[in-house]
């Protein structure tokens, strides 16, 4: 995960995934739970729960609700990592798409934005 944002635990990323109805696969596929993976396996069986669960995210409301959660100013507290940072990276891939994160009220919002404009 790029260095803007908080690393999160198996825990946490179920947590976490749990707020968009998503559930891991990993305990019903192995059976014996995360913390009996051998170093290495972890990073890997991680990284197929994330893709998992965004594939199952086919919804344009569903992805920028989670997309939001991912720049909640609230993550950011105590943590070494930026939210200003996190959400410069995410805007440098969410222009392609015509969308920003934009701070309103107490939190960031996609947005649609087009030539350098907010879409109303």
């Amino acid at each position: 995960m790029p260095d803007q944002f908080p690393s999160r635990t198996y825990s946490e990323l179920n947590i976490f995934f749990s707020h968009f109805d998503l559930v891991s696969k990993l305990d019903e596929t192995l059976g014996t739970g995360f913390n009996n993976l051998e170093k290495g396996l972890d990073d890997i069986y991680l990284r197929e729960i994330v893709k998992e669960n965004v594939q199952i995210l086919s919804n344009p409301l569903s992805i920028n609700l989670l997309i939001e959660a991912v720049a909640d100013p609230r993550e950011f507290y105590d943590k070494k990592e930026s939210v200003g940072d996190a959400v410069k990276y995410l805007n440098n891939f969410l222009r392609y798409d015509g969308y920003k994160l934009i701070y309103e009220g107490e939190c960031y919002r996609v947005k649609e934005w087009k030539d350098g404009e907010l879409v109303k």
